[in-house]
């Protein structure tokens, strides 16, 4: 019962199908005979005379080829496409681009040629091919003259000449079959993507790409900051919530602000999604204090940091928001994977072989004691950056989105990444180029 089923409904589509690419046909046939009827008014033609027959179809075809310049109207490539989508059942990518090229205009032209061409040989069929195979069938059946082809003076002639016009009605009757099926086959080349269509739309997805990086980046280092210190907080809070309430109270105070900037983290995010122009100083009270606060955060949340800072003079704000951002990565992967002991923070300025000015950001902390089992295991391993696994042993669940978002940050600016296990210790160095800012003159 369900193979009937599906085999009427297979049936069913199958004729809808049909029908619309039959439908798709008869509309070229209809754009296709005005054509012709109006190339008719203009050729002179005298009026006792009909048109010579060697004559009717090189004049069909110019006027299927001035048809195609039909294709040149603005909103044909929209109608062409949509028809070919919901009529010819064409599922592949058709485009309608934006700023239309010479490629496209070529295309357009050629598909509307093809739509009138196909349409005609259908109305040709159907109005002509159909009734003189009826007529020349009937004529043999009935044994009389022939009017449209010679005629046969035997029976075997009379039979064979009716077999060839039941053939040939046939044919006419089932011609938009191959044809539709033809034109469905040649629409995706014709109203499909071009190569610059497509390298246009793989940029649009590569910048869309890029955005959602930036703001998966962007949620990772303040959110993802801030749920470190809320995590820890909130451990040291319980354990010590019942001999030590001023340790408590601590905690939870720590914990709200956290979440405050936490808060005003994720709105400078969609305030960057609606386009609008974040006041960083009005947030975050500026660079430099926010460089402050990150390291009084890791502090209070028990990191043993000790802090050596020299920042660059001259360093642009957006470049300070960024050294923030860096620094906060770095102290939250100490703070999450690394041991017990002091974690070493250093900021200076370097320069490279060039003589350009370079902010130097390195951190040093403890492995954990899994990370290093691992460390030994994998003794041989020089970089771990790329894996990430040494320092996400004991916390394998991050999966290493962090050091990648940090190295995507360094690359926006030029800078670069040096992470990995080194006697014991998780040692990290980045260096950001310091970019310098033009002044802007008032006109």
């Amino acid at each position: 019962m369900s193979i009937r089923r599906q085999v009427r409904r297979q049936v069913r589509r199958q004729v809808r199908q049909q029908g619309s690419r039959f439908a798709w046909l008869m509309t070229g046939a209809a754009i296709g005979t005005t054509v012709v009827l109006v190339l008719a008014l203009v050729v002179p033609v005298p009026r006792q005379q009909l048109l010579p027959v060697p004559l009717l179809l090189p004049g069909v075809l110019l006027a299927i080829l001035l048809g195609g310049l039909l294709g040149l109207v603005p909103g044909v490539r929209e109608l062409e496409v949509t028809a070919a989508r919901s009529m010819l059942g064409v599922d592949s990518e058709l485009v309608v681009p934006s700023r239309p090229g010479l490629v496209h205009r070529v295309q357009d032209v050629v598909w509307v040629q093809l739509h009138l061409l196909l349409g005609l040989l259908v109305a040709a069929c159907l109005t002509m091919l159909l009734p003189a195979s009826v007529l020349t069938l009937v004529e043999a059946l009935r044994g009389g003259e022939s009017t449209l082809v010679p005629t046969a003076s035997t029976a075997a002639g009379r039979l064979g000449i009716a077999a060839a016009a039941l053939l040939s009605a046939v044919i006419a009757l089932t011609a938009f079959l191959p044809l539709g099926r033809l034109a469905a086959q040649l629409a995706p080349r014709l109203l499909g993507p071009t190569s610059r269509d497509r390298l246009e739309l793989a940029l649009a997805r590569i910048d869309r790409e890029s955005e959602r990086t930036r703001i998966a980046r962007d949620l990772h280092d303040g959110i993802g900051h801030a749920l470190t210190i809320v995590s820890v907080q909130a451990a040291a809070g319980g354990h010590v919530i019942i001999r030590d309430q001023d340790a408590a109270a601590r905690s939870l105070a720590q914990i709200e602000a956290t979440a405050r900037e936490a808060l005003l983290e994720l709105d400078e995010v969609l305030a960057g999604l609606r386009d609008e122009a974040a006041d960083g100083e009005a947030a975050g009270g500026g660079a430099a204090p926010r460089l402050d606060r990150v390291l009084e955060d890791h502090r209070r949340a028990g990191l043993d940091l000790r802090a050596s800072m020299e920042v660059p003079r001259g360093l642009p704000r957006l470049q300070h928001e960024h050294l923030a951002r860096i620094v906060t990565e770095l102290l939250t992967n100490a703070h999450r994977h690394g041991g017990a002991g002091p974690v070493r923070l250093r900021i200076a300025e370097g320069a490279r072989a060039m003589g350009e000015r370079l902010v130097i950001v390195e951190t040093c902390n403890p492995l954990s004691a899994t990370a290093l089992r691992e460390d030994d295991a994998r003794s041989e391993v020089s970089e771990v950056s790329e894996v990430s696994e040494v320092s996400e042993g004991s916390a394998g669940r991050r999966g290493g989105r962090g050091l990648a978002g940090l190295r995507e940050r360094l690359e926006l600016w030029g800078g670069t990444l040096d992470v990995g296990p080194s006697d014991g210790s998780w040692r990290a160095r980045a260096e950001l180029p310091i970019l310098s800012e033009r002044p802007r003159h008032d006109s």
